[in-house]
Formats: C-alpha cells, structure tokens, sequence
C-alpha cells in the first residue's frame, strides 16, 4: 500500500487574504460572503450554506473565492481554536472578507479531504503551537506554510472525504428529523394544551386553577462538593440554571428519590422533568411534585408554555409564580392520555438525539483513524459490492442488513454470544429468574435496533424465535465460554451471569456496543414476557406487511397473525387486543428509531 507524503502546507499551495466585509455590508445584497466570524460559529470543514450575502458595489471591492480553495481564520479567542479551516468546494460566486487566510492548492489535492484533515487534532495542536498574542490570539499565512502535513495519495484522500461527508450527510438528516420533531410536538402541545383539541372519547369544560394548587415545592439543602474531580458513574449531581448534569459522585448522603419532580429554577424560571435518583449542587431550586390533583407530566407540559415573567433577578416561587394560572383537564383519565401522547413524543425525541450522539462519536472515531492512517480504504469494487446489496434487498428489504462497521475477527454466532452475555448481565435479577422466552425476544429486538439482520429468527408460537441461536449459536457458545450458565427448572431454562462473563463484556466495550446494552437495561428489563412476545410479534408482522407492500395497521397486523398457522392463536389472548397491537405499534416506533 501507497505510504503518505510528508511535506508542508507551503508545498501545497500559495496563500492570500480575504478583504474586510463589516457588519453593515454582510447584509447588503444577494451575493454569498463569508466572514472570518462564521467559520468558527456557522462552518465545520467545509462551506455547506452562506449566511452572509452583500452587494455588487462591495464586492467589486472583495477577495472572490475559487473552487476548491481552503479558508482559515485568521485570530480567535484561544491557541486551541485558531486556525480553523473550512474547505470551499461549491462553484458559486462568493467572496471571502478580511482577517481570513486563503490556501489556493497549485497541487492535486481533494479540497474537501484537507478541509477535514486541517481540523484533525494533530494540525490543531501544530497551529496552536504557532498563534500569537493573548487576549486575541492570531496567526500568520507564514506560520500556516511552516505546517508539516501528511496527505496520502488524490484516490485515498477522495475516499476519506467521501466517507466523512457521507456520515455528516446522515448527521444533518437526523438533525433535521429532530428539528421536524420538535416542531411537530410544538403543535400537538399548542392544540392538546389549550383544549382546543379534544381527544377521542373525553368531554367537559376544562378546569382553570393555579401552580400552587398543582405543585407542592421543597426547598434542597445545597450539596457541598468535597472534591472538582467528579466520577465518571454513579449518582448525576444537577446545577441551577438549564438543570443540567454537573457530573457524577458515589457519596450516598443527600440523595434526592422522591420521583418524578421538576426541578425549577426561579431565578432563571428553567425547569426539567426528572426521573432518576440525584443529587443536588446548588439550593437555587425548587423540587416540585405533584399534589395529586394533576398528571405531573402534564403540569411539566403546561409550565413549558408559559412565559413566567423575570423580576430583577429575584427568587419569585412562593410570591409570584406559584400563583400562576392554568386550565387543566377535568378527569385524570384525560390527563394521562394527553400527558402519554407528548411523553411518546419526547421520548422518540431523546431516542433520535441519542441516536444524533452516537452518529458524532462515530465520525469523530472515524476522522481519528482516517485522518492518522491508522486506518485505510482501499479502493472498493462497485459491480460486486452492488451485487451483494442487490441480493440483500431480495431477502431482507426492510429488515437492515449488518452494518458495514461489522466487527473484524468474529462471526454473527460469536457476536450473538456477546450480546446475549451483555443481556444477561443487563436482565439477571436473583429475585426474578430470566428465562430463554426473555432473552430470544430482547436479543430480536436489540437486533433491530442494531440494524443488524434477523433472518434467523422465525414465526413461532412464543413469537420470533431462532432455533440456531439456542442450539447451534450465540447461546451455545455463550454457555460453552461461561460467559452466561443456564439451570434447568420446573418452569424451564433459566439464565445467570457465567463466571466468565467478564470476558465477554470486554468485548462489548472493545466494540464499542456499551451503549446497546444500556438501551436494553432502559428500555427492556422491566417489561414482561408478554409484553416482549407482543412488540417482537407485532415487528415482525410489520416487516412483513412492508416487504409486500401493504400499509400496517392494527387490521393488517392482526390479519397478518390470524393467516399464519404458528401465530393465529394469539389472536385468543388478551395481550394481542386490538388495543395492545395499536399501543405496540407507536412503541415500536420510538424504541427502534422510527421502525427502520
């Protein structure tokens, strides 16, 4: 394989300046410009959108950009920010302003490859090493030549790039879906929280009353910290302010389970619906909890919309914002439905904002490997690669085909192994046992939500069921390495963590799976069997229905189990109702990320 080339950045280009565009004239026409200003709060690695535009008048007076040139900023608040590189890879006309050092490249280099690679962490700590002064730290077009880079051969760097925008291509698409989200639970909350919307079988004049007939509200003792150093895990320790996540202790003094509450912050008037055991820093809060009159999800859902009025900076709670009034639903019934509707809602929220995460801890793994050479990509072959995927699709449309990330040195039996070890740790309680019928269901579904294939499992009585798992696979292995121990009781086989269990989460840290893992101690561990052997049959149902082509409902789903000849029984069960199915469906929904 093609060794890199070790050079500077003078040898690959010739540098210039960017002319002065102020404030005025940023918004003075139609043409594209980009301010020095915007490549740190508008720009990562390359030009996507122009957020400034000016005249013809200024710019006549400008630095008009070329296809493929580099920009860098000139000055900046810290060593460790200057410098930021953007790559300019559109063919519009667009102009640079001034405090903005261009790199013209004279050789064959992939612009949008350099404008990731002059961002990595190696060349940021070279341009650091280079900026000068203190309060405003600059650096020089000199300086920038003097940077030693190394850049692997045109069809490599065209490859890196590629892979890199193709997962910021993925990042800005969940971006938007969240953004679309967002605004879509903006307006259900506008109609459902005004009465102005009635759901389906609830009538009645809603109800006008105020926060403090809601709300009952303890005043925290401020948690002193004995130490700035915070642990990685334990109990999360909340600030004022946005109610944040400060860090993390194991002390166990002073902590806060009387839950749900919303934590408020008076001087601020930010509150956040909490649901996990905390500590807290600083007594600039109020814990509220629900007098019972009112769903306090739906209390939290109300407080979102309304514009609590700032009174010079003082703490109001008791004077003034408690006394706030609010119309509330009539019945509790009414309430809750609503309350479950924004909660689906936010939970579909959080999932794809986790989901956001990860997609920007992968690309920052990947530009890492890439951007070092640590690892290569080498040239693909289309024809069989398509191939391949073609002959996927044929088999498995809807239900994802491994992802292309999948781990070197082992197979799928192996990597069952591994996940039903993880399971098991996640699921093992000595109080309830943890039987086979569990364990298959939440391994389909992590499967799914991997977006890993589940052609192995089949229709079976109890729902997706894969035979080769149990006797040929994951589990057989997984029970050979003892990594998990199985006891076979009255009621059937059971699962415990197997004395070798440790091994086999190394590997899912190594693989860096701890955080699927987690999404089955979340979302799965307090569900029961029937409810596993429901969301996996109704999936299952909906993969099918989508891979012919026919529109899922609650009648095609229970129309799909009544023609199957292992699955109609089901239909006989009170855990298959008409309602369940529906409930399943939404579910499904935000458990999996929208269904994949």
């Amino acid at each position: 394989m093609v060794n890199w080339e070790t050079t500077i950045l003078g040898s690959v280009g010739d540098f210039s300046k960017g002319r002065g565009i102020n404030k005025d004239e940023a918004h003075s026409g139609n043409i594209p410009c980009v301010r020095y200003g915007e490549i740190y709060t508008h720009h990562n690695d390359y030009v996507k959108t122009f957020h400034s535009h000016i005249s013809e008048t200024v710019a006549d007076a400008s630095r008009r950009l070329r296809t493929g040139e580099l920009l860098f900023a000139g000055s900046g608040e810290t060593k460790e920010d200057i410098g930021k590189c953007v790559a300019f890879v559109d063919d519009c006309e667009a102009y640079a302003g001034g405090d903005i050092v261009i790199l013209t490249p004279r050789k064959a280099v992939d612009s949008l490859f350099l404008g990731y690679y002059l961002n990595s962490k190696p060349i940021a700590e070279q341009k650091a090493s280079r900026g000068q002064g203190d309060a405003i730290v600059h650096i020089s077009a000199r300086s920038l030549a003097e940077i030693e880079v190394q850049l692997p051969p045109l069809p490599e760097q065209r490859r890196i790039a590629e892979a890199l925008s193709d997962t910021d291509a993925l990042l800005a698409a969940t971006e938007k879906l969240i953004a679309k989200k967002r605004a879509i639970k903006q307006g259900v909350m506008q109609e459902l929280l005004t009465g102005k919307r009635k759901l389906p079988g609830f009538e009645g004049e809603w109800v006008k009353t105020t926060l403090s007939e809601l709300l009952q509200y303890e005043q925290p003792q401020k948690y002193i910290v004995a130490s700035t150093k915070y642990e990685e895990s334990g109990t999360p320790v909340l600030t004022a302010g946005k109610s944040l996540v400060l860090g993390y202790t194991n002390e166990r003094d002073g902590i806060y389970t009387n839950l749900p509450v919303i934590i408020f912050d008076d001087f601020t008037t930010e509150s956040k619906y909490i649901t996990y055991p905390f500590k807290v820093k600083s007594s600039a809060m109020k814990l509220l909890t629900s007098t019972g009159i009112c769903d306090i999800r739906l209390i939290y859902a109300l407080m979102q919309t309304i514009n609590f009025p700032l009174k010079d900076h003082q703490r109001y709670w008791i004077s003034e914002y408690s006394k706030l009034e609010v119309k509330i639903p009539p019945t509790i019934a009414e309430q809750t439905a609503i309350a479950e509707i924004l909660s689906d809602m936010d939970a579909e929220i959080d999932v794809l904002t986790a989901k956001l995460n990860k997609l920007q801890n992968i690309k920052q793994g990947m530009m890492s490997e890439l951007l070092a050479g640590r690892i290569r990509l080498v040239e693909s072959e289309p024809i069989k690669a398509t191939a391949d995927i073609d002959q996927e699709k044929k088999t498995e449309p809807l239900r994802p085909v491994a992802k292309e990330t999948k781990f070197k040195g082992h197979n799928q039996q192996f990597d069952d192994a591994v996940m039903i070890a993880g399971i098991v740790d996640a699921l093992y309680s000595d109080k309830y046992p943890l039987g086979r019928k569990k364990v298959q269901k939440c391994l389909y579904l992590l499967r799914r939500y991997q977006g890993e294939s589940t052609a192995a499992f089949k229709k079976k009585a109890a729902g997706p069921y894969a035979d080769e798992v149990r006797y040929k696979g994951g589990e057989m292995i997984a029970k050979n390495m003892n990594y998990i121990a199985t006891f076979n009781k009255k009621q059937g086989t059971t699962f415990a963590r197997g004395k070798n269990i440790s091994k086999a989460l190394a590997y899912v840290q190594s693989w860096d799976r701890q955080a699927d893992i987690k999404w089955v101690a979340d979302k799965l561990k307090y569900k029961s069997v029937n409810k596993l052997e429901l969301l996996a049959t109704v999936d299952m149902a909906t993969c099918d229905l989508m891979e012919a082509g026919t529109p899922v409902s609650v009648q095609s789903v229970k129309h799909l189990i009544a023609t199957d000849v292992e699955w109609k029984e089901k239909l006989k069960k009170q855990n298959f109702s008409d309602a369940n199915i529906a409930r399943a469906l939404r579910e499904l929904n935000t458990l999996l990320q929208g269904g994949s």
